[in-house]
Order: structure tokens, then C-alpha cells, then sequence
């Protein structure tokens, strides 16, 4: 599984364990260094997954952390 998937899927248990309902405009205070601890990537590695996720529309940022903007193609590519 690549790191993509990995920060897709850790992005998907980070916001289960909120308890909020899955929807777009959930937000998570998560940094690039914490995703890369958790997916055992380094730091500038999940930055570039994360700017294609955000060029997908996937996610967006809003200050520190991520916006969810689409549930769904965050479970497709969790998937890979």
C-alpha cells in the first residue's frame, strides 16, 4: 500500500474516532508530521500526498489540519 493510501486511510480512522458524522467539511487537527509518524512515511512525503489529495478536491486545508471534502473517494483510494 502506498503512502497515499496509508494517509487516506489514516485520515478515515482519525475521523471515525471523532464521532462525528463522515461528512464533507469535517475537520481534522492533524499535522504532516503526525500522519507521517502514523503511516510510516516522513514528513515531505505526506506533504506531496496530501497536495494530490487536495488537487483532487479529496480534502482541503483550513489553517492547521484537513477539511474532508469527499468521504467516499478517501475510501476508494484507502483501498488501493
Amino acid at each position: 500500500m502506498g503512502v497515499r493510501a496509508r494517509v487516506a486511510r489514516d485520515l478515515l480512522e482519525r475521523a471515525n474516532i471523532t464521532g462525528m458524522p463522515l461528512r464533507a467539511g469535517l475537520h481534522l487537527d492533524v499535522t504532516q508530521q503526525a500522519l507521517a509518524d502514523a503511516t510510516g512515511s516522513v514528513r515531505e512525503v505526506v506533504a506531496r500526498a496530501l497536495r494530490e489529495l487536495r488537487s483532487e478536491k479529496v480534502i482541503g486545508s483550513l489553517g492547521d489540519g484537513v477539511t474532508t471534502l469527499d468521504f467516499d473517494a478517501l475510501d476508494r483510494i484507502a483501498s488501493v
